[in-house]
């Protein structure tokens, strides 16, 4: 009896050594496991810091101090956990897919040298799928067209995104990514600045003459394209649909540099009312 005993005694002992091994196991686990949501939350923490850092930066001298965008090209903020890189485009300079005019938007078609369909069918397209009236213009395109080429539209609601022009009837990929850098979605007065437009935009605008083009170019180079010297240059009043303004509207790009790679991250800011300077419109995906 003796020996049983104590053979049930070794085999509990070693149950109950074996709970305990698991218990430690268990354990080791959930620490390594905290260790590393500790570390992933620092990360993210961290860079969360430094991405508000260079939109504070950038928001100050865009809005506060009105300098060219062009000036913060490049420029670095370093911080104890990393360098903050900045560049800084001006959505003024773009076309806007829902407050440009018909005229303008089939401009840039033509400058850009698309052929997919005429410059005025896609001016017209454009205009259809943000209008809320469902009435088709000359050459655009309603529900019946959409659901003739077995495609969901119009919206009849605004573009939320500059991919949204993918959507149009007729527009593929190619054609959506040469307008991709022209276009915007944050510059809904639809006046272009021609401080800021890229050449194909200033091309592409109504009733802008070659040789004022060529001057205000040639001002940018020089780096002596004041507002009041281009709209010197453009005459007209606020109406018109090229002025020489500043904002509202920036696409900010951040890169940081520290212990880990991290992927640039673009942001929209918009001009802040009040005490408020600036607002985050959207982070590009």
């Amino acid at each position: 009896m003796r020996g049983g005993r104590d053979g049930f005694v070794l085999v509990s002992a070693l149950a109950v050594l074996a709970v305990l091994a698991a218990v430690v196991v268990g354990a080791c686990v959930l620490v390594r496991s905290s260790v590393a949501e500790a570390r992933l939350a620092r990360d993210r923490l961290t860079e969360d810091a430094l991405i508000h850092a260079g939109l504070e930066l950038a928001a100050y001298q865009l809005v506060a101090l009105r300098r060219p965008p062009s000036e913060l090209a490049g420029q670095r903020l370093r911080l104890d956990a990393g360098v903050v890189t900045l560049s800084a485009v001006a959505e003024a300079g773009k076309v806007d897919l829902n407050g440009a005019d018909p005229k303008l938007l089939a401009g840039l078609w033509r400058t850009l040298g698309l052929t997919a369909m005429t410059a005025e069918t896609f001016a017209d397209r454009v205009v259809d799928w943000r209008d809320p009236d469902g009435k088709r213009g000359r050459a655009g395109a309603e529900r019946r067209d959409y659901e003739a080429a077995g495609l969901p539209g119009p919206a009849d609601d605004a573009f939320a995104t500059v991919d949204d022009v993918r959507n149009v009837l007729g527009v593929g990929v190619a054609e959506a990514r040469a307008l991709k850098p022209f276009l915007t979605v944050a510059n809904p007065r639809g006046r272009v600045s021609a401080l800021e437009a890229p050449p194909e935009v200033l091309r592409a605008t109504p009733g802008l003459s070659r040789p004022v083009l060529d001057q205000i170019l040639g001002l940018r180079r020089r780096g002596a394209a004041s507002m009041q010297a281009v709209q010197q240059l453009l005459g007209g009043g606020s109406a018109a649909p090229l002025g020489a303004f500043y904002g509202p509207a920036f696409r900010v790009e951040i890169a940081i540099e520290d212990a880990r790679r991290r992927p640039a991250r673009a942001f929209e800011i918009l001009r802040g009312e009040g005490p408020r300077l600036f607002r985050v419109l959207r982070e590009e995906r």
